[in-house]
């Protein structure tokens, strides 16, 4: 038996290639399937590899892009007798509903830890919508205080992010306490 279950991932244009072609559309459908639990690292994995493979296809015409919503299959819908695809063979549709994500948490200035794909790297932030890998994560520990600091990379773009209690919430400007 089959126990893939069906999902899809959003990803919108941010922008689009000036050419006198169609440079695409402004969204696409990331689809994948697995087995794995919404959260775990294979399920990641197989997202992860779906938003590759479909930017992979958009990059002639997009510049940049977001990663939106991940929707699960939780059923089917019967179409009438009037829609065009009835006429090919094809009796339901698929019906589609957002998923709740576990393991992503918001934290202060928009910024959700997602863990490692694969068992090398520390990780991915996804900052604003944009995902952008973990190049390094270096701790400090001076005078009583502690921080962290990740260095991270999207594309040709590196900068940095701080925490300051041991990754739990991210910040991409560091504050003073100084001066309390």
């Amino acid at each position: 038996m089959n126990d893939n279950k069906h999902y899809y991932t959003e990803l919108h244009a941010k922008g689009f290639k000036h050419t006198d072609k169609f440079s695409g559309f402004d969204s696409c459908c990331a689809h994948f399937s697995t087995r794995a639990k919404v959260g775990t690292i294979t399920f990641e994995r197989a997202k992860m590899d779906a938003v590759d493979y479909y930017w992979n296809q958009q990059k002639r015409g997009w510049t940049d892009y977001t990663v939106g919503k991940t929707f699960a299959q939780t059923g089917h819908k019967d179409v009438s007798v009037m829609c065009p695809s009835y006429s090919e063979g094809h009796r339901s549709n698929p019906v589609f509903e957002e998923v709740s994500y576990p393991v992503s948490e918001k934290v202060k200035d928009e910024i959700t830890f997602q863990p490692p794909v694969w068992g090398d790297e520390w990780g991915y932030l996804i900052i604003n919508g944009d995902v952008w890998g973990i190049l390094k994560w270096e701790g400090f520990d001076d005078f009583g205080g502690s921080y962290e600091t990740l260095t991270v990379y999207r594309k040709q773009q590196k900068m940095e992010v701080y925490s300051l209690d041991e990754g739990q919430t991210f910040t991409l400007e560091m504050e003073d306490k100084t001066s309390e």
